[in-house]
């Protein structure tokens, strides 16, 4: 395997992965079709990497605004980005793909099926993997324009590849880029992991006149109340019935995991991070998080739970009060048709 890793984006998990990977003797390309959010790094191709997991001037191979450039030799495409920005992405690979290339979306929001499909319908028939996993492999902001601050890395990152048939060819190349990684069954039970349609919404709806009444509000940490926690409990224990409706096995990574400093097992993040001040980071206005979870995060569940019927009265109560628009009824057809082996583990 080569050194060779591109990243995809210029946000916070983008500048944690290439500064912490070019730190780690990687080979590091970064990409963004936004060639303003690069300026900063565009001549010196150095990110400053501070906080208390890694420290250091991180020397980029490569910035760049092409995305065949970024990616031309890379074993490991890694694609931090929003599930929104994951289509565009996927339409530019199309003409520059190469056999045998691993794509790592962290998080995925079941992204990896829809780029496939995407992909797959732009005329690109090469051999590759697009493994997903529920979060960002960092706790981590971009805290300035040319800065990376990295809080902690993720202990554990069940990771599910499509087509599942290149499972074993994908999480041996990942692995040796993000040590935490390992397989799951298939990219749903990995999508099935991520948390922030758990944490964020309650969070935000729950919080709404705190944040806009007040100039910075710590939402993590004076937010996340025992209300709040309730819901978000309930939101997770039907997030588990789902991964159990379609047969998933443990460990299903239960958030209480993280909260519950009694809890045997560790969650995705060290449980101790928590009680790190870097992690109570201060957060103004977040009311910007809450359409991109409903609209990638919820729809899938209520797409899954309306094809299994699992849930409460096979209505999932708080998926559908987080989920502002249910007539979309794409996901459903979907799921009906997941367990076809021709779709989840074929191409």
């Amino acid at each position: 395997m080569s050194k060779k890793i591109a990243i995809l984006g210029a946000g916070n998990g983008a500048f944690a992965m290439a500064g912490d990977l070019s730190l780690q003797g990687f080979e590091v390309a970064i990409w963004s079709s936004k060639k303003a959010r690069l300026e900063a790094i565009w001549e010196t191709k150095t990110i400053e990497v501070v906080g208390p997991t890694v420290q250091g001037q991180a020397k980029l191979a490569l910035v760049t605004d092409h995305i065949g450039d970024a990616i031309r030799g890379a074993d490991v495409i890694c694609m931090p980005i929003p599930a929104f920005s994951q289509p565009e992405a996927a339409a530019a690979l199309v003409p520059f793909i190469e056999d045998g290339q691993v794509i790592f979306l962290a998080p995925g929001s079941f992204g990896s099926f829809l780029m496939a499909r995407k992909m797959r319908e732009l005329g690109c028939f090469k051999e590759f993997a697009i493994c997903e996993t529920g979060t960002l492999p960092y706790l981590t902001r971009k805290t300035k324009p040319n800065e990376s601050s990295i809080i902690v890395r993720a202990c554990s990152l069940p990771t599910g590849v499509f087509p599942a048939r290149l499972t074993g060819m994908a999480i041996e190349k990942l692995k040796k880029v993000v040590p935490t990684v390992h397989a799951v069954e298939d990219v749903l039970s990995g999508a099935l992991m991520n948390a922030g349609p758990i944490i964020h919404p309650p969070l935000v709806v729950m919080n709404t006149g705190p944040i806009e009444n007040q100039h910075s509000y710590d939402i993590h940490n004076e937010g996340t109340s025992a209300g709040i926690r309730l819901v978000q409990r309930d939101l997770d224990a039907e997030r588990i019935i789902l991964r159990k409706a379609f047969g998933y096995a443990p460990k299903h990574y239960p958030l209480d995991d993280y909260y519950n400093d009694g809890a045997e097992e560790e969650w995705v993040y060290p449980r101790e991070s928590k009680k790190t001040p870097d992690v109570q980071q201060i957060v103004g206005r977040k009311g910007r998080l809450l359409p991109p979870v409903r609209n990638r995060g919820y729809r899938p569940w209520i797409g899954v739970h309306g094809f299994s019927g699992q849930l409460r009265g096979g209505r999932g109560l708080h998926c559908q009060l987080f989920a502002a628009d249910r007539r979309d009824c794409s996901w459903r057809r979907f799921f009906e048709n997941w367990k076809n082996p021709d779709i989840a583990g074929a191409w």
